[in-house]
């Protein structure tokens, strides 16, 4: 969640206009006095506050816990962990907690108060994690890595090759100067509440420096509630079969083109799920280490049955690149219940194969100049014999163009007769979507496996925080 600070302006008479800095005015706020004659208004009345608590209890007593922002102050938790900060103004916070011999997950939490009590600011505290060089797993079974912190200056963070029953949990890993984890053939792998961030920017393509790079066929992968960031790609699978890729956020690819994707298969792969994940293309660098080069954000090419649904995407500026691509070759896709928000010039594209779209949300309010610029399409661009029958069904979907016309659905023919009657496209798709609270980005990460990866971006509080 992006915590913007509140701005305020006095006008004549009793009315201050509030405005926060990237979303324009949005009302106006009454307060008891006027300023006086040329002097300050009256401050409005403190009735905010922040709680938490800093966890385990034992663990969590006696540490510092400092408040900036706003305003600024310190306290102390209590013999059960727990803390508050009270009469606050409304505003943008940063809580950040402290004691000597302990880590806490995350760092610090950034808090927006708006006249109320906002409580569940939590951290986890525990030993900082082990330092740990590059980790190599070769033909091992039943292997679990938790809780270290691993880096490397000179390539791949993690190497698994041809290994079962692998765990990865619980862990920073990067920056590296190879990929984070790299997985060649093996089953059963699981890379689960880890914060990957190889960071490295790759000198080309391909899959040097990608957040998680499979490959070589791995079989039963499950990939879950991490935070992965700063990849070239940050999930590429080359070649795999029963791939779970579940609760993740994803964040800034770096590419080069051709890579650039959140999360890419190709080749060969099938039986592949990517569900309800948050996805976020931004070029915002205060806020974030680099800035995207997203091209697609999930990407299947020479691939058969796969399902990508409950997603939230959002970003991307590429004049080629989709939220969701059935690129070349792919087929048998479940495109379901997803939500794209200003995912560039395409939401979804189908160009080979038979597959099914319905059910999702995209609404594209920034047009790319000289890109297509359309919600969802269908095209038959050669490079599969198949294409057709496709089922788009009960999606709400418009994308503005560069002239200001709107293009919800394009479909140019070749793939065998399309039926949209349940479907909400273009100027009626962008008045329903403009009406909904639809495109609310989901906590972070949206479904950890079973805690809450530590990184600086983790915002999910309905599962306890990982620690080393």
């Amino acid at each position: 969640m992006v915590n913007v600070k509140e701005k305020s302006f006095w006008t004549s008479g009793l009315m201050m206009i509030s405005c926060l800095g990237m979303a324009g005015c949005y009302g106006l706020t009454v307060h008891n006095g006027a300023p006086a004659s040329g002097g300050s208004p009256v401050s409005p009345t403190a009735t905010s506050s922040i709680s938490g608590n800093v966890t385990p209890a034992g663990t969590g007593a006696g540490v510092s816990v400092v408040l900036s922002g706003e305003s600024t102050a310190t306290v102390v938790t209590d013999s059960s962990g727990s803390y508050s900060f009270s009469s606050l103004h409304s505003g943008a916070y940063t809580v950040t907690p402290s004691k000597s011999g302990l880590s806490f997950n995350p760092s610090s939490r950034d808090v927006t108060t708006n006249g109320s009590a906002v409580g569940g600011a939590n951290f986890a505290a525990g030993n900082p994690p082990s330092s740990s060089g590059p980790v190599v797993i070769s033909g091992q079974n039943g292997r679990v890595i938790h809780g270290l912190k691993i880096t490397s200056t000179s390539g791949d963070c993690v190497t698994i090759i041809n290994s079962s029953n692998i765990t990865i949990e619980a862990s920073e890993i990067g920056p590296c100067k190879g990929n984070g984890i790299k997985i060649r053939g093996g089953s059963g792998i699981n890379v689960v509440d880890n914060y990957i961030h190889p960071e490295t920017q790759s000198p080309g393509c391909c899959d040097h420096n990608d957040g998680i790079f499979a490959y070589n066929a791995p079989h039963n992968l499950l990939i879950q509630g991490n935070v992965i960031a700063y990849g070239e790609s940050n999930i590429e699978v080359a070649g795999g079969s029963s791939v779970n890729v579940i609760g993740n956020f994803l964040l800034n690819p770096r590419g080069p083109n051709p890579r650039g994707q959140q999360f890419q298969c190709w080749s060969n792969c099938s039986t592949i799920n990517v569900q309800n994940n948050y996805l976020l293309s931004s070029t915002d660098t205060v806020k974030f280490l680099h800035a995207d080069a997203t091209e697609d954000s999930v990407n299947f090419g020479y691939s058969q049955s796969f399902t990508v649904q409950q997603n939230f995407i959002t970003g991307g500026r590429s004049l080629t690149g989709c939220g969701i691509i059935a690129d070349s070759y792919a087929n048998a896709g479940q495109i379901l219940k997803n939500r794209l928000y200003d995912t560039g010039a395409c939401g979804i594209g189908l160009t080979n194969g038979t597959h099914t779209v319905s059910g999702n949300s995209v609404y594209n309010r920034l047009p790319v100049k000289g890109g297509g610029n359309t919600a969802i399409y269908v095209a038959h661009y050669g490079a599969s014999g198949t294409c057709g029958p496709m089922t788009i069904t009960n999606n709400v979907a418009d994308s503005l163009q560069i002239a200001g016309s709107h293009s919800g659905w394009w479909y140019p023919g070749g793939c065998g007769a399309i039926s949209t009657i349940t479907d909400v496209f273009g100027v009626a798709g962008d008045a329903a979507l403009s009406a909904r609270s639809a495109f609310t980005p989901p906590l972070i990460p949206p479904e950890p496996k079973t805690c809450v990866a530590a990184s600086p971006y983790s915002t999910q509080t309905n599962v306890p925080l990982c620690t080393p």
